[in-house]
């Protein structure tokens, strides 16, 4: 076997993926905004088989990669992490629980067949702790614990931002806790549908040295305090024409990034971010004292992690 369809199902978006095994390289790859949550709304009003309907999806997108990628891709699995495993998805797999080893063999993986799909479905299940849960983050970690960079690392903790960004705890390279943060869908929610709206400016990068300040200022304000009254100041910030609409949008993103690191303790972190976020979670950590414990880890790297760790999950469970 030299390829297999590297399928990545969240909440919001489809991404698949053809990877050559050999190198782990991604030959071609498709990305659409059929995420589970739509897909789910359009099978209940669809009135046909659950597991036919979402095939379907991925038969659709399997099509276009095959004109894009100017091959035929059959018998080749496809391995999918992710969203499409809860209850949303195109499958309910009960989640793994912990410790979750780092060689993959915690994980759950089931195989589907569907009638009239030819393609054999790998399925992932998530992690659950007591009372957390993930899924798709797991698979992720899986890759990024492999890097060369962590593997005299036994105990850390891994910071992956994100609308639900994540806290992995490591000890002896397992996955022994973690906790969900819902900072980038308190931001959105803030920013687009609050009486904050009208004091920010959507969708800006952080520029210029104002823009740090008015963040760095949020963080700090964050730390000891109530962040439902400091996410009020955003729109007091703007009466007082202390901060412009612009600054003001890193000012509450900064409360809200400070108040998520306010519970980091005192291991070494590993920083896994994309690159929009990157950058203000090292300067959250760096004004919190924390930024001499940072491993950070590439942008570049994120999307290579998740093909690790699925095949890390399949080669572990099946062959």
């Amino acid at each position: 076997m030299k390829n297999v369809l590297s399928c990545d199902w969240g909440t919001s978006n489809f991404r698949i993926r053809l990877i050559g095994i050999e190198n782990e390289e991604i030959i071609d790859e498709i990305s659409t905004a059929e995420g589970i949550s739509s897909t789910y709304n359009n099978w209940i009003n669809s009135g046909t088989d659950r597991e036919e309907f979402y095939s379907r999806i991925i038969q659709n997108n399997i099509i276009e990669l095959q004109r894009k990628a100017g091959t035929v891709l059959e018998n080749i699995p496809i391995l999918i992490s992710g969203m499409a495993s809860s209850s949303l998805g195109i499958r309910e797999l009960d989640y793994a629980g912990l410790p979750f080893s780092s060689d993959g063999s915690s994980a759950g993986l089931t195989r589907i067949t569907v009638d009239g799909f030819k393609y054999e479905i790998f399925l992932i299940s998530g992690v659950r702790s007591e009372n957390d849960v993930m899924r798709g983050e797991e698979t992720q970690w899986l890759g990024l614990i492999q890097g060369e960079q962590l593997k005299n690392e036994s105990e850390l903790l891994f910071i992956l931002p994100g609308t639900h960004a994540k806290h992995l705890e490591i000890k002896s390279r397992q996955l022994v806790n973690f906790r969900t943060y819902m900072t980038g869908e308190f931001f959105n929610l803030l920013s687009t549908s609050s009486v904050l709206k009208n004091s920010v400016v959507q969708g800006e990068s952080m520029n210029t040295k104002s823009d740090e300040a008015a963040f760095i200022e949020g963080v700090k304000a964050a730390q000891g305090s109530s962040i439902l009254h400091e996410s009020f100041l955003v729109r007091t910030n703007e009466l007082f024409q202390k901060f412009s609409r612009q600054q003001n949008t890193f000012y509450l993103s900064g409360v809200l990034i400070g108040s998520e690191l306010q519970d980091v303790a005192g291991s070494k972190i590993v920083l896994a971010a994309a690159a929009s976020l990157l950058k203000p979670y090292q300067l959250a950590l760096e004004c919190l004292g924390a930024g001499n414990r940072v491993i950070t880890i590439s942008p570049g790297s994120l999307d290579k992690a998740v093909i690790q760790g699925q095949l890390i999950i399949f080669n572990q469970n099946i062959q």
